[in-house]
């Protein structure tokens, strides 16, 4: 089964690019909402600060470890294994694509994840001076 998953590919929309949308396109497209396009650096913070354990999930992906992470964010410990190999599906060329994409996950929110740096208003105050 993991082999035929692995040789899919997703629908060719003509452009050489698949045809395949992120969740939350899709979702603002089927949902009436009042949910801002954009969230203040203070909601921001806080939504990050609020998913910091996917962010871990994240940097267990990357295959880092305590000595090396991004944005001050430790792996999980005792992930299974499988966690780690997840890009390692793929040509070289989309190993690479996979571990920058989620690297760029991690370092879009650093400032807000190291929670070094203090609380989400001494971050935010702290952008504006």
């Amino acid at each position: 089964i993991a082999e035929d998953i692995l040789r899919r590919k997703p629908p060719d929309d003509g452009k050489g690019k698949g045809n395949c949308k992120h969740s939350s396109v899709i979702f603002h497209k089927n949902k009436q909402t009042s949910v801002p396009s954009t969230l203040s650096p203070l909601r921001e913070c806080c939504l990050a600060r609020y998913l910091h354990e996917d962010y871990r999930l994240i940097q267990t992906m990357i295959g880092g470890n305590n000595k090396n992470n991004f944005a001050g964010v430790a792996p999980l410990v005792g992930a299974h294994p499988v966690i780690k190999e997840a890009c390692s599906w793929g040509s070289q060329e989309q190993q690479i694509l996979c571990q920058s994409d989620l690297k760029s996950m991690l370092m879009r929110r650093a400032r807000y994840l190291d929670q070094s740096l203090g609380s989400c208003s001494e971050i935010v105050t702290d952008l504006d001076n």
